[in-house]
């Protein structure tokens, strides 16, 4: 818990919006200790009298942090000082939504002057059984019948409900409909059974019109998270690539991109079973994430924090020792730009870190200017990452 609640904080002071389970942890943080509501609100005020600071000299930070720490508090409490002023440091560093910890570097952020770059927003086109394409958005509400099924188009999302009878007798005789969210894009959309799922950018969702009597199937290319309605009698399917991931009530993420062989299913609660032609592959715990090879069919499964794979969904991105070249991969869809880099060896860079997922781009190239030798070159929806004199290949963590 000490690991994720400084984060937490931090997001919380930075203004992002929490999940349910981070205010859980916030809270019962704040209820341990009768200190730990004076500690957030120190944190605050010093996070804001530091957030307009130009320089920012983390060394320098912690001991002024610590000195004050130590002039205010109990001898009892002194022995979690350190920890707090840690954390503080942390703060700082949040002022603009990413956090990140180094040696023997001050940061330094230089204005990155270009066009604005913002991150996407809630559109998508949905292709109609009858090949009539309609194209979303949140601010464009509508509702309309399709062969006995009711689509309406809300401020929440994409909404499908039957009339009548929602089964039909035979899963070759389902209608599909097409929802595609390109680049820059995301769209959330709630199915006749109540299942809610959150398309992320460039993917592509096929669905029925109403399920069969026998199983809920749908086909995903690229990403998406699943809430799935639990439904004994007809287990719910996702194919991706040659692979079903079976469930009944469960969430998870599924990420399958273009120009990858891999599969990543990430499951958050519940279980899900993993099948390659109609063989089984294994099943899935709360916090697996099973990786598929499509060209080889063998599957590796693995235990992860999977704050890092669904945090997309929640409005916000976490990255724990990830390459820059998977990171700036991450924001192309996202924001809808080209990336080129001067060398090979700047793809391998490590960060770790939290960034809001709604915002200019420019912000978080800033952040890696400060962290790393790096620089970045804006023309138009193209970036192009550079490196600096005296760089080395291994950024520290502490």
């Amino acid at each position: 818990m000490q690991n994720s609640i400084w984060e937490i904080i931090a997001a919380k002071i930075n203004g992002e919006v929490l999940t349910l389970e981070e205010q859980s942890i916030l809270k019962e943080w704040l209820e341990s200790e009768v200190e730990n509501q004076v500690v957030l609100e120190k944190l605050e005020k010093y996070y804001f009298d530091c957030k307009q600071e130009k320089y920012i000299d983390v060394d320098v930070a912690y001991q002024i942090c610590i000195k004050k720490l130590q002039e205010k508090r109990k001898t009892r409490y002194l022995r979690n000082i350190k920890k707090w002023a840690y954390a503080a440091s942390v703060l700082l560093l949040f002022s603009f939504s990413f956090y990140y910890f180094f040696r023997d570097k001050p940061v330094r952020v230089k204005s990155m002057e270009s066009l604005s770059i913002q991150g996407g927003e809630t559109k998508a086109v949905l292709t109609l059984a009858s090949g009539e394409t309609i194209a979303l958005s949140l601010d464009k509400t509508f509702t309309f019948v399709e062969k006995g099924q009711v689509i309406s188009n809300k401020e929440d999302g994409l909404i499908c409900s039957v009339t009548g009878d929602p089964l039909v007798s035979s899963e070759e005789n389902l209608k599909y409909r097409i929802l595609e969210v390109p680049r820059g894009g995301e769209y959330p959309l709630e199915l006749e059974d109540g299942t809610r799922i959150w398309v992320n950018s460039e993917s592509r969702l096929r669905f029925p019109l109403a399920w069969g009597t026998k199983e809920r199937r749908v086909y995903i290319d690229g990403e998406a998270f699943f809430e799935v309605k639990r439904d004994s009698s007809r287990p719910f399917i996702v194919t991706s690539k040659g692979i079903d991931i079976r469930v009944l009530g469960t969430k998870f993420n599924v990420a399958s991109y273009e120009g990858t062989s891999e599969i990543f299913t990430t499951l958050v609660e519940g279980a899900v079973a993993i099948q390659s032609d109609e063989k089984s592959l294994g099943v899935l715990k709360p916090g697996d994430q099973a990786v598929f090879d499509s060209l080889t069919g063998q599957m590796n499964v693995r235990q992860v924090d999977v704050a890092l794979y669904i945090s997309w969904k929640d409005g916000y991105y976490k990255f724990e020792g990830t390459t820059l070249e998977e990171i700036m991969n991450t924001l192309a869809r996202w924001y809808n730009i080209e990336i080129h880099y001067a060398s090979e060896e700047l793809k391998g860079i490590r960060f770790s870190g939290r960034i809001k997922r709604y915002g200019d781009i420019r912000e978080f190239l800033e952040i890696l200017k400060g962290t790393y030798d790096v620089d970045f070159q804006i023309e138009n929806r193209s970036i192009t990452v550079n490196k600096t004199e005296n760089a080395s290949n291994i950024l520290s963590f502490r």
